[in-house]
């Protein structure tokens, strides 16, 4: 008599266990697709972030492959910056020309 009960008791746990890596399975791929979503820094973040650091008048100027050029103001002195669009991470550019 204590078999059905015992078999019984194995399929609930085994359909319940069965449920919650489901839900797990569901909250990793939501995770993933928001990492993948805020890799990229806006425009706006990344005027914030340089006037966070002091910067002043922060205007994009251009995206390119892999940077953004910047033209900003800190200390009075007028800087061109090229930043890393996925960390914020601002760089004098000694590139000298227009392009």
């Amino acid at each position: 008599m204590m078999r059905p009960s015992i078999a019984a008791l194995g399929l609930i746990l085994l359909i319940g266990s069965s449920g919650l890596a489901l839900a797990a399975g569901s909250t990793a791929t939501a995770g993933l697709v928001t990492t993948v979503q805020s890799a990229t820094m806006t425009d706006a973040q990344i005027q914030q972030k340089l006037q966070s650091e002091g910067y002043t008048d922060v205007r994009i100027t251009e995206h390119d492959s892999g940077h953004i050029n910047v033209l900003a103001t800190r200390n009075g002195k007028a800087e061109k910056l090229v930043v890393n669009p996925q960390t914020g991470a601002a760089m004098p550019d000694n590139d000298d020309d227009n392009d």
